[in-house]
């Protein structure tokens, strides 16, 4: 339900968190994109990134959370 600018936007809101969390764990598993890459795009370190697909991970595995883009 967020605007995806949002998700470019640095925020600690937790709404936020969760979904850049889950797009930085689908960019990595699913784009097969590197923690720089995805880091220059959302504007995070790669530390950030790497963290935030740990959690991302978990997110979709607890809400059983897939992406479909046909």
């Amino acid at each position: 339900e967020l605007d995806p600018q949002e998700l470019l936007k640095p925020s600690r809101q937790h709404e936020r968190v969760l979904a850049r969390s889950f797009l930085c764990y689908w960019a990595a598993s699913e784009l097969k994109m590197n923690g720089v890459d995805i880091g220059r795009r959302l504007n995070l370190s790669k530390s950030s990134v790497s963290r935030a697909v740990i959690r991302g991970e978990r997110i979709a595995a607890e809400r059983k959370l897939k992406l479909d883009i046909r």
